[in-house]
């Protein structure tokens, strides 16, 4: 299902009449990712994303920028209380969709709606005192997919090419209520059962392949 999902997302994104095309382009950067929600003991993570994009000029300075991006997000959880010191890596396949206005020449924001999908993960670190190294769905019930909300700002340098930092907010609870009589791996209930939003902070740089 989710690699059917991820095919239809790239031929949406890719096959788009040719002629209304005004660039295409690569793009990666750096994540600043954490989690929103009912959760303790949480820090920021870095991780990062690379993919594409294509940008359609609708109308002088307003474009629509679709992206096809691997994400690398989740978060840092420590406590000195409760011996914990491990990282929660999620793999996503996000697409934004992005309206994204020039206010002068080379300045522009952007902002829309993602939809994400989770391809994977793990949980590594110590957890109450123990190395770990599992799967992040042996650790953690989370949904295998996820939407929100993201915004940001470029600057165009030459050649089309743009330096940006963006905001990714999850609006959807990635946090799966746990099955009781499935005995589990003893998490805990702030670390298992709380609500879950994915927070990324992203800084990149796109660059043009067709102007």
């Amino acid at each position: 299902m989710k690699s059917f999902l991820i095919t239809v997302l790239a031929v949406m994104l890719f096959a788009l009449p040719g002629t209304a095309q005004d660039q295409i382009g690569i793009k990666g950067g750096v994540n600043l990712s954490n989690y929103a929600g009912d959760v303790m003991d949480n820090k920021i993570k870095l991780g990062i994303h690379l993919g594409a994009f294509v940008n359609f000029n609708i109308v002088d300075q307003l474009y629509i920028q679709p992206e096809l991006l691997y994400s690398l997000q989740g978060a840092h959880l420590e406590s000195s209380i409760s011996n914990l010191d491990y990282n929660e890596h999620l793999h996503y396949i996000n697409v934004p969709i992005l309206a994204r206005y020039f206010l002068t020449e080379n300045i522009s924001v952007h902002a829309g709606p993602y939809v994400g999908v989770k391809i994977g993960g793990k949980a590594k670190g110590t957890y109450y005192g123990t190395e770990i190294d599992r799967n992040i769905d042996d650790h953690r019930m989370l949904k295998g997919f996820d939407f929100g909300l993201a915004c940001g700002v470029a600057y165009q340098l030459v050649n089309r090419v743009n330096i940006g930092a963006r905001i990714q907010f999850g609006v959807m609870d990635i946090a799966e209520m746990p099955d009781f009589t499935g005995g589990g791996d003893g998490i805990e209930p702030e670390y298992n059962y709380g609500k879950l939003n994915n927070r990324v902070i992203q800084i990149y740089a796109a660059i043009p392949l067709k102007n």
